[in-house]
């Protein structure tokens, strides 16, 4: 650490070749994106902290990692502030017709998941593909059963919506 802290540019490099594949495998669950980018943004401000004289003293992987698992969480949560592809106008207007049964691809599916919040995305995944059980999803989600059961709801209803407006787009 000290000959990185002196600018030695070699010594950090081979702290980057010892830490970065881990790194990137322990943020790689967390990261809505590149997990390689945000563990090389990590490895980066960890660099420039080295150099001002900032940092870790020791234990420099678990420092990276944690800083590396900082930056996925706060994008993460900055990516769940998106709106949604979804406007008042598209909710009222949209028709009281059944969308799935007008599907016409996996497509279309797949542009509604993205239209949705996050949350309600990944809970519309648990719930079809992981096929979570209520009980499993309150425990998974750290929710009570009336906030999943409203969670759920808004979820499908902006997921029937979005179908909806995917269809009226492909037709």
């Amino acid at each position: 650490m000290d000959m990185c802290r002196a600018g030695e540019a070699a010594a950090f490099g081979e702290l980057w070749r010892r830490h970065y594949g881990l790194t990137v495998a322990l943020i790689r669950p967390i990261v809505q994106g590149d997990a390689e980018d945000v563990a090389s943004e990590a490895f980066t401000a960890v660099w420039l902290q080295l150099r001002a004289g900032n940092g870790p003293e020791t234990h420099f992987k678990a420092y990276v990692v944690c800083a590396a698992k900082r930056r996925a969480y706060r994008q993460s949560q900055q990516q769940r502030r998106v709106v949604s592809g979804i406007t008042e106008e598209h909710l009222a207007t949209a028709s009281s017709r059944d969308p799935m049964l007008e599907v016409e691809t996996w497509d279309q599916i797949a542009v509604a998941l993205r239209m949705l919040p996050v949350r309600w995305a990944e809970l519309l995944w648990l719930l079809g593909s992981e096929e979570m059980t209520r009980p499993e999803l309150y425990r998974f989600l750290g929710l009570n059963p009336a906030a999943v059961s409203a969670l759920t709801y808004r979820a499908r209803n902006g997921f029937r919506k979005a179908l909806e407006l995917t269809s009226a787009d492909s037709g």
